[in-house]
């Protein structure tokens, strides 16, 4: 058995999610805070320098181009770049900003700029990873939680103003806690991941590992979180600082069951997923395709399977629990930030900066733009969105083994 110091590293750091409701095999995933964030802010300063520097002299498409993602075909090892002199400072910026192992995606709203895939094969042992390759996106799942919410809203079926003891009449300091709060990690509510000793009654320093285990195994129910968030103090007086917490998503999740009448999982397909036509996503246990590195610790510890997949919770969802691929994600972003899923007045609202987070984005301090990591045992998802004045908007998505 590690060490405390080394599970606490493993668990927090990498920033692990589940939930509580149940969707036929509903999947495992991890979810946590930025853990980078001077990296995203270096990237998307990067990405602005180089559409500031793309004069309108090189704005003429390449004969080739525009390029669908389904129509790129990577080799394995290899980086594909469009060659439109258009985005040449793109590709220069980024034909390097890559990790040796993962995937890595740059997109405008309409066009491929730059694509790596590593060389390797999926889980298949025969189909060579590549855009359609599935991950476990852990945190960047939130923005599709904060999607869901803002649908809800106009439909007129909930405000920001809300306060939570609607949804959860036992809890005492609900009716000052609302929806706005919940959505921009305002609400002072320990993060049921990241601060056992305040969130769980029955945390047991002298058995810490065991109960980390517990929690990250689907030990507990809907139930048993809510009685444990009913018990814990708050951090704070909500809407008052900002405190990334999990909990806060998970609720959120919870919300949209209840107004939708839907399974999380099932409201995720067919109001998000099907509408931007993610094909290879879902929320679905054991579905990812990717092959997994390093991950002989977390398996020693019970939390990964014999292919380094999470084995979080089957019921996952909300802070968490999305797979999908470049692809999709792609799919998803450009649907979202071109008005197709919400509207302009929501998406100005999950890009309203409180403390530089907004509705399940965070703001890049350093020029235009936001982006959301996540972190599951193995490695890191990364979706940032930048506005550019050359392109519209410019995406940058990766999945990156630790």
């Amino acid at each position: 058995m590690k060490d405390f110091r080394k599970v606490s590293a493993l668990l927090i750091c990498s920033s692990i999610a589940f939930g509580v409701i149940g969707c036929s095999g509903s999947a495992p995933a991890g979810t946590g805070p930025a853990t980078s964030s001077a990296t995203a802010g270096t990237t998307m300063t990067a990405t602005e320098e180089a559409t500031e520097t793309t004069a309108a002299e090189t704005a003429g498409e390449a004969e080739e181009g525009p390029y669908d993602i389904a129509d790129i075909e990577v080799e394995g090892g290899r980086v594909w770049t469009n060659d439109d002199p258009a985005y040449e400072a793109l590709v220069d910026s980024y034909k390097y900003g890559y990790d040796r192992y993962g995937v890595y995606l740059v997109a405008t709203d309409d066009d491929i700029v730059v694509m790596y895939c590593e060389d390797a094969l999926q889980t298949d042992g025969v189909t060579p990873v590549c855009q359609y390759t599935t991950y476990d996106i852990a945190s960047c799942s939130k923005l599709f939680t904060a999607t869901a919410i803002f649908q809800l809203m106009e439909q007129g079926l909930i405000s920001l103003d809300d306060t939570i003891d609607q949804y959860f009449p036992e809890y005492e300091a609900g009716s000052q806690i609302t929806i706005s709060d919940l959505l921009h990690m305002r609400s002072g509510i320990p993060d049921y991941l990241n601060e056992f000793d305040l969130f769980w009654r029955d945390y047991d320093e002298e058995n810490m590992e065991e109960f980390y285990r517990i929690v990250a195994s689907d030990g507990f129910s809907d139930q048993d979180l809510l009685d444990n968030m009913y018990d814990a103090d708050l951090l704070f007086e909500p809407g008052t600082q900002m405190s990334y917490s999990n909990t806060n998503y998970t609720l959120l999740a919870m919300i949209v069951e209840e107004l939708s009448g839907m399974a999380f999982c099932d409201y995720m397909q067919e109001y998000i997923f099907d509408v931007c036509g993610m094909e290879h996503t879902s929320m679905a246990a054991g579905d990812e395709t990717s092959v997994i590195l390093n991950w002989e610790e977390p398996y020693e510890l019970g939390l990964v399977d014999t292919n380094g997949h999470s084995m979080m919770p089957n019921t996952d969802r909300g802070d968490g629990g999305i797979h999908t691929c470049l692809a999709d994600l792609l799919a998803f972003d450009r649907a979202l930030f071109g008005g197709q899923l919400v509207s302009e007045g929501s998406l100005a609202e999950m890009t309203n900066w409180i403390d530089n987070y907004g509705c399940a984005l965070m703001r890049n301090t350093g020029s235009s733009g936001a982006y959301h990591m996540g972190g599951a045992f193995t490695y890191i998802s990364s979706n940032t969105i930048l506005d550019s004045q050359n392109f519209g908007h410019v995406y940058i998505i990766m999945f990156i083994h630790q």
